[in-house]
């Protein structure tokens, strides 16, 4: 019989090391963060945050860091927005408030949440459990947003704050767009198709079940055309590194859409019009001309951080085109190297990989070419699960290398032995 304290033996005793407080303050964090309170235009708090101030607190000294988790870019951005912040005062004699608070402490806030994540993320174990809990928590939010709109399809109520700005009309849950909550959705999703099956299944058993209906249902009524963009990159690149897997992935996937796009198109007022919606389309480009013409005005530097939103009062819908209008060729030359060095460090991790760590390595890929995609259609970058993404695809870089050394070590001493 096993014994309730040892580890891994599921007894009491580890459930109780299991649940530590940093755990159930990560474990508040990933639950609420898919909730928005809007406090101004184009500003947002989020209560999760609050949870990692308080990780911040209890660990403040003893705060780990992973040497390799995180990547040079990631550390070049904080200067990059500083020089943003000094170009933007230089312009127009001025700095403002979204610009330091929402733009710079956000990402100084977004690095902290990291650091927080890598802190408790030491092991396969562990970095499994942030993603199951992450993915059960996006699965529990998008059960209530999806419930919430079937109750009002049936000729029942609107929930308050439920579905907010558009509750009889597109899902969001409660992050107040529902671009930002499809692009949770979509990573969530994506997260799961490609574990499923595995040991290292993030929704085992009949939560699996669920999350192949619930979350394909409340993508689809999200009706984020960036999100859709996101899902189908991240299929096309697990099509691509795993052509059989992709294949099985789209299969399972496809059941859901097939049946539920009939459903939506018949029982869905105006439907067609939710996915066209051609008015927003050509804002959509307007907004991108004219930060192509702020950029030519300033290519290098750029116009300054936050100055595009203080003249257009209105955010850049992409996220590249943003880097490029506000921080010039400077800021997006970084940002892109950021995107493609996280994609390549994830792949160079998957032959290395250890058989329990290569579906979340896999996953992990997928799912930041998920946030990718959904960074052409809005501004993703200070989506708090894409730096949810970087933290676990920097862990799980470092485990993987750390595994291959492992495995290589006896063979190289049997080697020096036998010469």
């Amino acid at each position: 019989m096993s014994e309730p304290g040892r580890a891994g033996t599921g007894g009491e005793g580890t459930a109780r090391r299991v649940w530590t407080p940093e755990l159930v303050l990560l474990a508040a964090y990933l639950f609420t963060m898919p909730i928005q309170i809007e406090v101004g235009d184009y500003r947002q708090i989020a209560p999760a945050d609050a949870f990692i101030a308080c990780y911040l607190a209890v660990r403040s000294t003893r705060l780990r860091h992973m040497s390799g988790a995180w990547t040079v870019w990631h550390t070049a951005l904080v200067p990059l927005l500083g020089l943003g912040c000094l170009v933007a005062v230089v312009r127009t004699g001025e700095l403002t408030s979204y610009a330091l608070l929402q733009k710079y402490v956000g990402l100084i806030a977004l690095l902290a949440t990291g650091a927080c994540f890598i802190d408790y993320m030491r092991d396969v174990e562990r970095l499994r459990r942030i993603l199951r809990l992450f993915v059960g928590a996006v699965l529990l939010h998008a059960t209530l947003a999806l419930g919430a709109r079937l109750l009002n399809l049936a000729g029942g109520p609107v929930l308050p704050l439920m579905n907010d700005p558009w509750p009889t009309d597109r899902i969001s849950g409660l992050v107040l767009d529902a671009n930002a909550f499809g692009g949770l959705v979509a990573l969530a999703l994506v997260l799961h198709h490609v574990t499923a099956g595995t040991p290292s299944a993030l929704l085992p058993g009949r939560w699996a079940v669920a999350g192949y209906a619930v979350l394909p249902a409340t993508l689809l009524l999200t009706f984020s055309r960036s999100s859709w963009i996101g899902l189908t990159c991240g299929l096309a690149a697990l099509l691509l590194v795993r052509p059989a897997l992709g294949g099985r992935t789209l299969v399972r996937g496809a059941l859901p859409v097939v049946v539920l796009v009939p459903l939506v198109l018949l029982q869905v007022p105006d439907a067609a019009a939710l996915v066209a919606r051609p008015s927003e389309i050509s804002s959509r480009l307007v907004i991108g001309f004219e930060a192509l013409h702020d950029y030519v005005e300033s290519p290098v530097f750029g116009i300054g951080l936050g100055v595009y939103v203080a003249e257009y009062r209105i955010v850049v819908h992409n996220t590249a085109l943003w880097f490029l209008s506000d921080l010039g060729l400077i800021g997006l030359a970084v940002f892109l190297a950021l995107v493609v060095s996280v994609a390549v460090r994830l792949f160079s991790a998957l032959p290395v990989a250890s058989g329990e760590l290569r579906p979340m390595v896999l996953a992990l890929l997928c799912g930041h070419v998920v946030m990718a995609g959904v960074s052409l259609g809005i501004e993703a970058f200070y989506q708090r699960h894409w730096w949810l993404v970087f933290a676990a695809a920097g862990v799980a870089t470092v485990l993987a290398l750390r595994s291959s050394d492992a495995r290589a070590a006896p063979r190289s001493a049997t080697e020096v032995l036998v010469r």
